[in-house]
């Protein structure tokens, strides 16, 4: 068979308008996870907690949070906990 016959133009129109309306389709992938990080957060610092301010605080040690495309550190602080 000849490319140019009649069915083998019908088959490449059809392959042709498929393949550019396939293209046409824009995928667009949102980061709807908060939790995605580019990189592991650095180690804990260490601080000094000094003296509860009353008998029934409880210390919370800081930790690194990701906010703004960047780790930041949270401090740590004393707490009431109900238990």
């Amino acid at each position: 068979m000849l490319p140019f016959e009649p069915h083998n133009r019908v088959r490449a129109v059809v392959v042709i308008g498929a393949s550019a309306l396939l293209s046409a389709c824009a995928v667009t992938i949102h980061d709807r996870n908060p939790n995605y990080y580019r990189s592991h957060p650095p180690p804990p610092k260490h601080e000094p907690m000094g003296v509860a301010p009353y008998p029934e605080a409880h210390w919370m040690h800081g930790e690194w949070v990701w906010r703004h495309d960047q780790w930041e550190w949270v401090p740590g602080h004393w707490a009431h906990i109900d238990h």
